[in-house]
């Protein structure tokens, strides 16, 4: 493939998982490929050659996020200060939830029927585990907070803030800066229960079609 070809395929790509992630955000799993492939301006042939199935489009646009994710949380591990690490991760997962927030919400249940996915979070959960243990080593992190809790608040927090046009698309850092000072060790109280359990959801059972 020649270096012009190349480029073509990878601004097709790109310009497809733009316009699937704003479908999906507004029609949720029920959008068809025809009508992503026309939002990219690109023909469907084009689409199921780099995505064959919807699935396999879903899960493209989530490990491309994912990618960036994990490099924003490795960086922020290598800060030299264990707490703005820590800070520094959770603004940058939460600034990935809000990005793309309509896009998550309509595809999230389906999400988590793919085995795929499970293992996205798992490396994402992974990352999470040196900043969690300097932090704790260091005295400023809570030692019972887990890395699934740093995840759960997040999207907790992003949740909370209002989508509307009326609301300031930033109000979600409010929320963020009550929850980041909760998990500092000074003056924090004992939580009430242990941490959350991350949950796996099996694929649904295939359906015979044979009459």
């Amino acid at each position: 493939m020649g270096a012009g070809l190349r480029v073509d395929a990878k601004r097709n790509r790109e310009r497809v998982l733009v316009a699937a992630r704003a479908v999906f955000a507004r029609r949720g799993l029920e959008a068809g490929v025809d009508e992503i492939a026309r939002e990219a301006g690109v023909g469907v042939g084009t689409l199921y050659r780099r995505f064959p199935t919807k699935d396999d489009l879903i899960l493209a646009i989530v490990a491309d996020g994912m990618g960036v994710l994990l490099e924003e949380i490795d960086a922020a591990a290598r800060l030299k200060d264990p707490w703005e690490g820590v800070e520094t991760a959770m603004l940058a997962l939460a600034e990935s939830m809000a990005a793309d927030r309509g896009f998550v919400d309509a595809v999230r249940e389906h999400l988590l029927t793919l085995p795929p996915f499970l293992s996205l979070r798992e490396r994402l959960l992974g990352a999470w585990e040196p900043l969690v243990a300097r932090g704790r080593a260091a005295g400023v992190l809570r030692d019972d907070v887990e890395p699934l809790d740093l995840l759960l608040l997040a999207r907790g927090v992003v949740r909370m803030s209002p989508d509307r046009d009326d609301v300031d698309p930033r109000l979600w850092r409010r929320y963020m800066a009550v929850v980041l000072d909760g998990l500092r060790v000074r003056g924090a109280g004992e939580l009430p229960v242990g941490p959350p359990r991350a949950v796996r959801r099996a694929p649904p059972p295939e359906v015979d079609s044979a009459p």
